[in-house]
Formats: C-alpha cells, sequence, structure tokens
C-alpha cells in the first residue's frame, strides 16, 4: 500500500513540466518506523535512470549502513557539459564511462552539520579542462558502505573519521563524478 506521501509526492511531480526532476519514492516519511525498504528513483536526466536504495530510512547514532544504486544510460542519453575545475582536493572528473561516473555522499538537511564523503578531500587534484561526455551505456550497479561516521575523505594526510552522526535528517546524494549533479537523493534519519 502507497503511504499518502508517496501519492502527493507522485501526484505533485506528474504537475511539473517536462525535464524538471521526478522522483518515485517507497520511502517512511516518519523517523520513527524502522526496518522499513527505502528507495527512490530518479530520472534528471534524459536517458539516465539512478536508483539509490537501503533495507531502512532510519539508523542508529553511531550505527553504519549500506545503500545499493544502479545507474543505467541507455540510448537517449544527450552529451554532458562537464565544467572545467582548477586544482582542488575533490575527485577527478568522469570520463564518461560507467565505472568512473558515480560519486555519492551524505548530507545533513541542516545547514552546518558535518556529513561523510570519502572523495571529497582526496589531496591536491591536478583539475581539468571543461568537456563534452558522451555517456557509456549500460548499468552499473554497486554497494556503498557508510560506518554511522563523519568524514570528509582521506585527504593527502590520512585524515581519520570524525565522530559519529548526530541526531538529524540527511540526504544520500549520488552525484555525476567531479560536479554537482544529482542523480539521486535519498533522505535517512538518525535516531537515538
Amino acid at each position: 500500500m502507497m503511504s499518502s506521501i508517496a501519492r502527493v509526492v507522485r501526484r505533485l511531480a506528474s504537475l511539473l513540466p517536462a525535464g524538471l526532476i521526478a522522483f518515485s519514492m517507497a520511502c517512511s516519511a516518519s523517523p520513527t518506523t524502522s526496518g522499513a525498504p527505502c528507495s527512490v528513483t530518479n530520472s534528471a536526466l534524459a536517458g539516465v535512470t539512478a536508483t539509490l536504495s537501503s533495507s531502512t530510512c532510519t539508523y542508529r547514532v553511531a550505527e553504519s549502513g549500506t545503500f545499493q544504486y544502479s545507474v543505467t544510460v541507455d540510448d537517449h542519453a544527450a552529451p554532458f557539459a562537464l565544467p572545467a575545475s582548477p586544482p582542488s582536493g575533490g575527485p577527478d572528473a568522469t570520463d564518461g564511462k560507467l565505472a568512473t561516473l558515480v560519486d555519492w555522499r551524505i548530507v545533513s538537511t541542516t545547514a552546518g552539520v558535518a556529513g561523510y564523503c570519502a572523495d571529497c578531500d582526496t589531496g591536491l587534484g591536478a583539475g581539468w579542462a571543461a568537456a563534452t561526455l558522451n555517456f557509456e551505456r549500460g548499468t552499473k550497479t554497486a554497494t556503498l558502505s557508510w560506518p554511522g561516521r563523519t568524514w570528509g575523505g582521506p585527504s593527502d594526510t590520512s585524515n581519520p573519521l570524525g565522530p559519529p552522526f548526530s541526531v538529524g535528517d540527511y540526504e544520500v546524494i549520488l552525484v555525476i563524478r567531479g560536479t554537482s549533479t544529482v542523480l539521486a537523493k535519498l533522505p535517512i534519519h538518525v535516531v537515538n
């Protein structure tokens, strides 16, 4: 049985103009629900569909979690304009291959709260020139492991993991590597 919130989200998505993000969610909106499957499917880019899921939407403080994703690129995928990047501590850009297409992070829906991003700081990278990419066609699936703790990445100084996530609302986000282009967002909750 579909929750009333999911019905409202689907109805609102059907009213959006073509080309805007349309989400299909099957996730409990209640942070007190535990054990419920949690998933989102998004087609934010033409010809690219991303699904992100977990066995639950709710985690206890310091509890680790796993998330599964699949990204499918079909024949309708348009060329992607990759912006230039100066040297930074972030990930290298994707080359359009499925193996390097996706990065992920967990961010708080409250500003100023630490999150988790294994590839956000990997030491000083060379940067890259702007390019137009043609994504490889096919499907990539993977499992993401989260230790329940904050982290900005290893940097070039072997940064340790931070403290456990605090109680609150977060989003697991899939992005196109080297960009802020969101492929999918999965809401999760951390409780005591």
